[in-house]
């Protein structure tokens, strides 16, 4: 057996990721319940080991060198690996326990999850749910990362280590107050929506992009857009005739079928999204994950057209 057919030291790649990650000898140290000189150990070791220096020593900081960022890549993935072979070993000695880690939007958390989540239940009683309230790109970054199992999420241009579970698409469209002057027009026009404040979702998230790129499509000013960080606010805004809410219709399917708010019709801007689940590329989803997808499909297949 060669040198390069011995197996990597998993400690001492935990040492290498942690320490890559905090850039501090101590703070790694102390992450992982280790001396400062057994961190420094184990980092000499693996240098040694791979054949060069993995950090430069800059005062009391470590900066990852060329061959240092090129190993953190195996390191991750060797290391995601590890944990998963762990994961998948457990849940066949105990089928229906362990954990499932999740992130969705704070819309989706009040609007739609609780029915699924009321659905896992029965299905996992013994299941501990661990539920994170995130926009989109942090959520696909934790997926990356393994510390995440699933992210609900709106589409974007994701990295190729994740995988795509489509659920539905819909279309934002404006929504104003029945007393609001838009809302007895039989058709809008682009100038009618161009002169009026608009309220929208504050997150710098993949569907504020969308919005803020539409309306300034539209010509309508910086200024005259209101971010608020809550849907229930902004439709409480628009209820009162303080400007044009974009919203997505099943978060408003309530207040239209009351006849508190009034769908505008136009069709000159298209805000489409398509909504789905991203999940680690290289691991098989548990039957626990895939039962939480089947859920949401469930759950979400009245929301929108249905995604190809």
């Amino acid at each position: 057996m060669t040198a390069l057919d011995e197996p990597l030291d998993s400690r001492r790649l935990r040492a290498f990721t942690m320490l890559a990650r905090l850039g501090s000898f101590s703070a790694a140290a102390s992450a992982l319940g280790l001396t400062p000189s057994a961190m420094s150990h184990s980092i000499k070791a693996l240098e040694t080991e791979m054949g060069g220096a993995l950090f430069e020593r800059r005062g009391h900081h470590a900066v990852l060198t060329a061959a240092g960022e090129r190993l953190l890549r195996h390191a991750e993935r060797i290391l995601r690996q590890m944990r998963a072979a762990r994961q998948e070993m457990q849940a066949l000695q105990e089928w229906g326990r362990g954990t499932l880690r999740i992130a969705a939007p704070a819309s989706a958390c009040q609007y739609f999850l609780p029915a699924v989540l009321l659905e896992f239940r029965e299905c996992f009683p013994d299941c501990t749910l661990n539920i994170t309230a995130v926009d989109t790109d942090t959520a696909a970054k934790l997926v990356d990362e393994g510390r995440l199992d699933l992210a609900l999420c709106v589409k974007a241009d994701f990295p190729a280590s994740l995988k795509w579970h489509s659920l539905f698409s819909d279309n934002l469209k404006f929504y104003v107050s029945p007393i609001h002057p838009l809302a007895t027009m039989h058709r809008v026009s682009r100038k009618d929506l161009a002169g009026q404040p608009m309220i929208v979702y504050d997150r710098i998230a993949v569907t504020s992009q969308l919005i803020l790129a539409s309306l300034k499509k539209m010509g309508v000013p910086a200024s005259a857009i209101l971010s608020l960080g809550s849907m229930e606010a902004i439709k409480e805004m628009v209820k009162v005739g303080l400007g044009v809410g974009v919203l997505a219709p099943w978060v408003t399917a309530r207040e239209t079928d009351a006849g508190s708010l009034v769908s505008i019709p136009y069709s000159g801007t298209s805000m489409r999204r398509e909504w789905g689940i991203v999940s680690y590329s290289g691991q098989r989803l548990s039957f626990m994950a895939e039962t939480f997808l089947g859920l949401c499909r469930e759950v979400t297949g009245a929301f929108g057209e249905k995604a190809a």
